[in-house]
């Protein structure tokens, strides 16, 4: 039999925006490792039937059931009593949750508030897990089959609880099925241009395993993702599969999993023995930034200037004025000179210069909102493009990075 899992997160603050669930992620990876799926995640408001009829839509779909937050000691926090009408196990009084609770104020040096005495009212027949950084201790209750694992919402809670508590018995209380995934990134290709590309391998891919595009800025995340009860032939599966990909999609592949564009430019620079550096305007120092969040960067970053202004582009990257006069500081003169001035104002073997309008004001008819020029390349080999970014403004200055790395990695690994 293979088991699935179904994700309940708890609390009006998600349902509204204002709070941004990273529990789920966390969650969902942390299942993947012991080969445990989720098949569907549910949200559910601080509400005593909306908490039941998640749990009854959430029974349909998994074998584990994994809610979060909502174990509080107010009024809106209303995961306790739904365990205790769903099931049929009416919240009793434990005081050895209610001496741990006493003494995590007694380690705080402060007096509990009285309310706090709801923290030990949990449902009867229930497993309970201690909370070492909380007062909301985690509920373990098994029906007809499934598991129902409530644990609080605050993450620094959530997490150990989960890592040593929940997964360590799933693993004992259900066979393992393995769950294998690879994600391939991709860079200078969209979507629908990767899907026309592969659609052959898409269909002829064995129902042990599924593709999911991931677009994210200019970058296309394909995972693979396989789960069968028979190990080996899986892993072959996933293996052939890959291959094939990376046959029909060629450099356009920059790196595997858990890598990003940055990490890759680091490694191409470090293994080429070269050095980077940038110059920025309309992106203000976000490329450097994400350059440097690589640990080690200071092995091939020397540094970047951020030329905000017209006049800091004349000084400091000897951009002439009568060239931004003649064709704007959004031109492929301006950016071209950027790099040149770049590249004699510091040591570096390649650089990258941007110069765009991220709005949301100061675009024309030429040269709409959204308009970027990236120059990039070395003294020998330079090449400057055009862009037309769509979004807000963080989106075109996030756009901007990931082509600059994106372009840079391309001519690192070229040579050129």
């Amino acid at each position: 039999m293979e088991h699935a899992a179904v994700l309940v997160t708890i609390g009006n603050e998600l349902l509204s925006g204002l709070t941004v669930d990273t529990n789920s992620a966390f969650l969902a990876r942390g299942l993947a490792s012991i080969g445990l799926k989720v098949r569907m995640k549910l949200s559910a408001a601080d509400s005593i039937p909306e908490i039941v009829h998640a749990l009854h839509l959430a029974e349909q779909q998994g074998t584990v059931i994994l809610l979060s937050g909502g174990l509080g000691p107010t009024s809106d926090d209303c995961t306790k009593p739904a365990l205790a009408e769903r099931y049929g196990r009416p919240l009793i009084f434990y005081p050895h949750v209610m001496e741990a609770v006493q003494a995590h104020f007694r380690r705080l040096g402060r007096t509990m508030p009285e309310i706090n005495r709801n923290q030990a009212l949990l449902p009867e027949r229930s497993t309970l897990l201690p909370n070492a950084f909380g007062t909301a201790w985690g509920i373990w209750i098994e029906e007809g089959g499934k598991h129902i694992i409530a644990l609080p919402g605050v993450p620094f809670e959530l997490k150990p609880m989960f890592t040593e508590q929940v997964l360590p018995r799933l693993q004992q209380k259900l066979p393992p099925s393995p769950l294998l995934s690879r994600t391939l990134h991709i860079f200078g290709m969209g979507e629908s241009a990767i899907a026309e590309r592969i659609a052959d391998i898409e269909r002829s891919l064995p129902p042990a395993i599924s593709l999911a595009y991931l677009p994210h800025y200019s970058v296309v995340r394909l995972r693979l993702t396989g789960s069968s009860p028979d190990a080996d032939a899986l892993r072959n599966q996933m293996h052939e599969a890959e291959q094939n990909l990376l046959h029909r999609l060629g450099d356009a592949v920059f790196g595997f999993d858990d890598t990003s564009l940055e990490a890759e430019l680091g490694k191409a620079l470090r293994a080429a023995g070269k050095s980077i550096a940038v110059a920025e305007s309309c992106t203000g120092g976000a490329l450097a930034a994400r350059i440097v969040s690589v640990a080690g960067a200071s092995d091939y970053f020397p540094g970047s200037i951020v030329a905000y202004a017209n006049e800091v582009k004349q000084h400091l990257l000897d951009v002439p004025a009568d060239l931004i006069g003649q064709y704007g500081a959004v031109s492929e003169a301006v950016v071209q000179a950027m790099l040149n001035g770049l590249l004699q104002r510091i040591p570096a073997d390649y650089g990258a210069a941007i110069s765009g309008i991220a709005g949301p004001d100061g675009g024309t008819a030429e040269k709409p909102v959204g308009t970027v020029w990236i120059a990039t390349g070395s003294r020998a080999n330079r090449q400057a493009r055009r862009f037309q970014f769509r979004g807000n403004r963080n989106d075109v200055i996030e756009y901007a990075v990931m082509n600059a790395l994106g372009l840079l990695l391309q001519q690192v690994r070229a040579g050129s």
